[in-house]
């Protein structure tokens, strides 16, 4: 089995949410016209989808690694999909409390930064 990526180098740069919910659809949006976070400060954002309130903060991802966002490609293979985005950072929402360190996405955002640590070559004038 094989998966091809198509797109990969010429996809533009994504604003991308994570929200704490499922949307059953698979299309374009405007959400750019719904969807108004607001900064409360320097760390913590606030906004609302479908009159819930949600709280949230802006994720960098660890140096060295990327986000892409794909779709199934038209292209009749069933494991070939088309890079629509790519991304730095993202914004990680809750319904009901701000994110904090017990959320298993920034849990997951940490790990990799600790990883690298971990798992990094040591030079010897390091030691």
């Amino acid at each position: 089995m094989s998966i091809k990526l198509k797109n990969v180098k010429e996809a533009k740069e994504a604003v991308v949410h994570s929200l704490p919910c499922k949307i059953h659809a698979d299309m374009e949006s405007d959400v750019d016209s719904f969807f108004k976070p607001v900064q409360v400060s320097d760390k913590e954002l606030t906004a609302s989808f479908r009159g819930y309130p949600l709280s949230g903060t802006r994720l960098e991802l660890s140096e060295g690694y990327k986000g892409f966002i794909f779709n199934d490609s038209k292209d009749p293979k069933p494991s070939s999909y088309s890079c629509v985005g790519q991304f730095k950072n993202f914004t990680y929402w809750n319904w009901d409390k701000p994110p904090s360190k017990n959320d298993p996405v920034i849990a997951t955002m940490d790990w990799l930064t600790l990883s690298g640590a971990i798992h990094d070559p040591i030079d010897i004038e390091d030691v």
